[in-house]
C-alpha cells in the first residue's frame, strides 16, 4: 500500500488618391518665405524618435521575461502601446501571457501592509481585525513575511481592498510555469525541505526560486489560496483521481491521473484530495515539504474557513 508522504508540522498537509481626369494646370509659383525649418523637419523628427525607441524595446525584450514590466516602462514613457496588457501590470506584478489577453499576478507572496495593527497574524480573528482598518491593506514586497493565518475568504476580500482577486487553479499555475521543482540545490532554489523550521521564510529569500514570468516562492515556502470549489470530489463537473503521485494534469495543471510512483514529468509532485465535502483548494506546497511540492502539487482536503501557519496567498488581475 502507498504510504502518503511524512509531512509536518500537523495537520501534515498544510502546515497577454486618384487622379480627376482634369486637365493639367501649370502651378502658380507663390513667393511666400520657406516654412520655418523645425515644421519641416517635423518627420524627420517622429521617424529619428521611433529609430530610437525601437532600439530601446528590442533591447529590452531581450532581457528575461521576468523584467517584462521594464519593457511597460519603456512604452509608456514612449507614448504608445497604451492598450498593451503590459501597461496594466503595476511593478509588484508579473505579467503572464495567454490566448485570452494575459493577466497580472502579484511577484510576491502577499504580506501585511505597513498600517495593519497586527504584522504577523497568529489566527483567523487577527487577520479579521486586520481587515477591519480600512487603510490595512495586503502588500507585495520582497523580505516580507508572507501573510498567513487566514481563510480563502479572508483571501479574498483582502485582495479586494487592492482591486484584485484570487487566482483559478489555470492562472497560478501558467504563472508558476518555471519555477524550479526540485531540491538538488536548496539554497539557489524553493523553500522546501525544511522540516522542523516551523515558519516560512521572508518572501523572495531563494533568488532562484522565481517562474519564467517573474513571480517568486510559487513553490514552497507557504501554500497558496486559489478560487475553486471541490465538491464531493470533483472540480467543475469531472472527477478528480484518487491521491496520489501526479502521472497526468489538465491545462490548469491540476490533476487527471495519479499514481503510487511519479513519472519523471512531474518531479514527484503530490495531489491531497478528500472526496466527501465542500473543500478549499491550495497550491504549490510548504516548506515542510521535500519533492512532494511543485507546480503541479495540489491540497484539495480544507474547508474554505480554514487558517493555518502554513497557508498564504497572492494575488490577481
Amino acid at each position: 500500500m502507498h504510504q502518503r508522504p511524512t509531512l509536518t508540522p500537523a495537520p501534515t498537509r498544510l502546515a497577454p488618391r486618384r487622379s480627376t481626369g482634369a486637365p493639367h494646370v501649370a502651378p502658380v509659383r507663390q513667393s511666400s518665405p520657406r516654412p520655418p525649418r523645425k515644421n519641416r523637419r517635423r518627420g524627420g523628427f517622429w521617424k529619428s524618435s521611433i529609430v530610437v525607441i525601437s532600439a530601446i524595446l528590442l533591447t529590452t525584450l531581450a532581457s528575461k521575461a521576468s523584467d517584462s514590466f521594464k519593457v511597460a516602462d519603456v512604452l509608456q514613457l514612449a507614448g504608445v502601446g497604451q492598450s498593451n496588457e503590459l501597461l496594466r501590470c503595476p511593478p509588484e506584478m508579473a505579467y503572464v501571457p495567454t490566448s485570452q489577453g494575459g493577466f497580472c499576478i502579484d511577484r510576491f507572496e502577499v504580506s501585511t501592509g505597513k498600517t495593519c495593527p497586527f504584522k504577523t497574524p497568529t489566527s483567523a480573528i487577527q487577520t479579521n481585525e486586520n481587515i477591519a482598518v480600512s487603510t490595512c491593506e495586503p502588500d507585495s514586497v520582497k523580505g516580507g513575511n508572507p501573510w498567513v493565518n487566514l481563510s480563502e475568504t479572508q483571501a479574498m476580500t483582502l485582495c479586494a481592498k487592492n482591486g484584485k482577486r484570487l487566482p483559478t487553479p489555470g492562472e497560478w499555475y501558467r504563472a508558476a510555469l518555471g519555477t524550479p521543482d526540485t531540491i538538488t540545490n536548496r539554497n539557489a532554489e524553493c523553500a522546501i525541505g525544511l522540516v522542523g523550521s516551523g515558519s516560512a521564510l521572508p518572501t523572495g529569500s531563494r533568488s532562484g526560486c522565481v517562474s519564467s514570468f517573474g513571480a517568486y516562492d510559487m513553490v514552497g515556502n507557504v501554500w497558496e489560496w486559489v478560487d475553486a470549489d471541490v465538491r464531493e470530489g470533483s472540480w467543475k463537473g469531472g472527477a478528480l483521481p484518487a491521491e496520489g503521485y501526479i502521472a497526468g494534469v489538465d491545462s490548469d495543471g491540476v490533476p487527471t491521473e495519479t499514481g503510487t510512483s511519479s513519472p519523471i514529468a512531474f518531479n514527484g509532485d503530490y495531489f491531497f484530495v478528500e472526496p466527501i465535502g465542500v473543500r478549499g483548494m491550495f497550491r504549490g506546497g510548504y516548506w515542510g515539504l521535500d519533492d512532494t511540492a511543485g507546480i503541479y502539487t495540489i491540497n484539495a482536503t480544507i474547508e474554505h474557513n480554514f487558517a493555518g501557519n502554513a497557508v498564504g496567498f497572492r494575488c490577481v488581475k
